[in-house]
């Protein structure tokens, strides 16, 4: 006589087995944000073994980068800021190769707020064709660049300069410590002294 198999005590044998396993596969996973460590914190890559805190850079920055960088963090000094906002505001922590010939600036507010001025510098041969995209949203800006424009619901400036390259200005979360209905006016006496500066 046969000896009957029972089905579900080899279906728990086995899962008990796999629940047993699990945390060496996890671990040796380096958990769900990457290999070799625990994960990051906001999800990303983990810090032990592989790929550190900011996973996403490739490399070292490139000279090319380098140069967009330094050059877009140029446009403006943290006392051009101040003089404006009545506050102390940092230097510029910047980065390029962001795609359509994009470098980036942020110029952060000291009093411990989440509030920044950016300024994105396009180069290239997209850059006017960008600026031309954008220009449908926005509002007429008389006497700065080759043309500008304002987007009220964005606190941003574009400007498109004589070299064909374009200034965008974003005061989206400084536009608070702004006197109300100056934004637009801030930000085109920012905008000359930005583009003063190419």
């Amino acid at each position: 006589m046969r000896a009957s198999i029972k089905w579900p005590a080899i279906h728990a044998a086995v899962l008990v087995g796999t629940l047993a396993l699990a945390p060496g596969l996890v671990h040796a996973q380096g958990g769900p944000g990457g290999p070799g460590g625990p994960p990051g914190q906001d999800g990303g890559p983990g810090q032990g073994g592989g790929q550190q805190g900011h996973g996403h850079r490739s490399g070292p920055e490139s000279p090319a980068d380098k140069a967009a960088r330094e050059k877009v963090c140029s446009l403006l000094s943290p006392s051009d800021l101040t003089s404006v906002f009545k506050t102390d505001i940092g230097q510029g922590q910047g980065g390029g190769g962001g795609g359509r010939g994009k470098s980036t600036c942020d110029f952060v507010f000291s009093d411990g707020s989440s509030r920044s001025v950016k300024i994105n510098l396009y180069t290239g041969d997209g850059a006017r064709a960008l600026y031309l995209q954008r220009k449908s949203s926005g509002e007429h800006v008389f006497g700065l660049g080759e043309d500008s424009f304002w987007v009220t619901s964005f606190s941003t400036l574009w400007v498109l300069t004589r070299d064909g390259s374009v200034v965008e200005l974003d005061l989206t979360t400084a536009s608070s410590a702004i006197r109300h209905g100056d934004a637009k006016s801030t930000a085109t006496e920012l905008g000359r002294k930005a583009i003063s500066h190419l």
